[in-house]
């Protein structure tokens, strides 16, 4: 069984963030997820644009790193390496010929969920930097949900239960099934009488 490839697009920002990413990486590439992230390469054959839609094209999942960065590099400085690779994830979705469940949104932090390009807002997002939100995108990557499904057992059929009117405050119930109840006495309704009982 192949392992599953992963494609982490993030926006570049201080030395500080760069390292903050390969470690993310190296962790999903410990855990079995065969991660790809540019800092890995040097320049790659055939050049960076062409590069970045392959792996976005080829990988089973696209982990979007979302920050204030990422956000204001592609919705208002445009630049090239996030704006290219969220322009080619438009594309993909745009055509309907690829499930946007691959394109996974993941933030740092609580509250950067802002960040989240518009288009993948309807997607599960992960946060990456605790544990519980990295274990969850694992079971992600995997296919994997948090609790097991059990099995479903055999139906059982009941039998219906006759519903049972108590009269201890007859006041309350007004007519019933042609009974007026008055003053904790009963009368049955007649089109031609009105007879106590």
């Amino acid at each position: 069984m192949l392992p599953t490839t992963a494609f982490i697009s993030y926006a570049q920002s201080t030395r500080a963030y760069e390292k903050q990413m390969i470690v993310f990486a190296n962790h999903l590439r410990r855990v079995g997820i065969d991660a790809k992230i540019d800092l890995y390469y040097r320049t790659p054959r055939g050049g960076w644009p062409r590069w970045m839609e392959e792996q976005i094209r080829t990988s089973d999942y696209v982990i979007v790193v979302c920050d204030e960065v990422f956000y204001e590099k592609f919705y208002k400085t445009h630049s090239r390496g996030v704006t290219w690779e969220v322009r080619i994830i438009y594309q993909m979705l745009y055509h309907g010929n690829v499930d946007e469940s691959k394109f996974i949104p993941a933030i740092w932090k609580d509250g950067d969920e802002q960040y989240i390009p518009l288009p993948l807002q309807g997607n599960s997002y992960y946060v990456i930097s605790d544990d519980d939100g990295f274990d969850s995108l694992l079971r992600h990557l995997h296919g994997m949900s948090k609790y097991e499904m059990p099995e479903l057992g055999n139906y059982t059929p009941l039998s219906p239960k006759r519903q049972q009117i108590s009269f201890a405050r007859p006041e309350l119930y007004g007519t019933v099934k042609g009974i007026k109840i008055i003053g904790g006495s009963r009368y049955r309704i007649d089109k031609r009488d009105f007879r106590r009982r």
